[in-house]
């Protein structure tokens, strides 16, 4: 049976409402930092099995960004520490998934590739190390490629089946954003797309993002539960 976690971006009213719409947290870089104290409090705080997603510190990023122009394919030992300290970070959450969002500039090279594979291998299997591409990659592509990495491809679900892919096995990250046109919002039968298509995987991770986030985190918990209970 898959294990599903689903998350938004931020907390919208408390705490004690997020725990009850969502049991994961995207932890993303924005605003002020939390320190590894306010960290480990959210995670003692946190209901048990409840997950989160960490991005990895923008100086990682920046490293990656910053290699990628020279075109090298090792990271260096700034690279390596920054990756480091948000495996920290990540530790002091009890994190289920890194979260790696590389930017447009990092473009689909063989070095950047490399690179990719480097950070993998960084990573050691400590957690779920999720990557999220921007530009030109390829989903079809980069989704298996990933995978016989050791990395997970963050990806849109129904971009996917209208682009006729299929779903795999393993672990997955879905990214549910707003749709297309003029029908922008997910439904129902939506959500229930979204379970059919989850369930060949061991773990699907579920980020709710942009404007509607809320409204399909809600349809997403509601579907979810009647599948169950059903």
């Amino acid at each position: 049976m898959t294990k599903f976690y689903f998350a938004s971006d931020e907390i919208n009213k408390g705490w004690k409402r997020y725990f009850n719409l969502a049991n994961a947290l995207e932890v993303t870089n924005e605003g002020k930092l939390p320190s590894i104290k306010t960290l480990n409090s959210w995670r003692v705080s946190s209901p048990k099995g409840f997950g989160f997603v960490v991005h990895v510190l923008d100086e990682f990023i920046e490293a990656l960004d910053r290699l990628s122009a020279a075109g090298a394919s090792q990271l260096d030992d700034q690279a390596k520490a920054a990756f480091e300290a948000s495996l920290e970070r990540a530790k002091a959450l009890g994190a289920i998934a890194l979260f790696l969002p590389t930017s447009f500039d990092f473009s689909p090279t063989q070095s950047n590739r490399t690179l990719l594979e480097k950070v993998a291998e960084l990573n050691r299997g400590k957690l779920m190390l999720v990557w999220e591409s921007q530009g030109m990659w390829s989903l079809e592509d980069m989704r298996d490629w990933a995978s016989k990495r050791g990395i997970v491809y963050a990806w849109d679900p129904f971009m996917a089946f209208e682009e006729g892919l299929e779903f795999g096995r393993g672990d997955v990250c879905f990214k549910i954003n707003e749709r297309q046109g003029t029908r922008r919002h997910f439904d129902g039968y939506d959500m229930e797309n979204l379970i059919e298509w989850a369930q060949g995987y061991d773990r699907a991770i579920l980020l709710f993002r942009g404007r509607f986030k809320w409204r399909h985190l809600k349809e997403w918990r509601e579907t979810l539960k009647s599948s169950v209970e059903t």
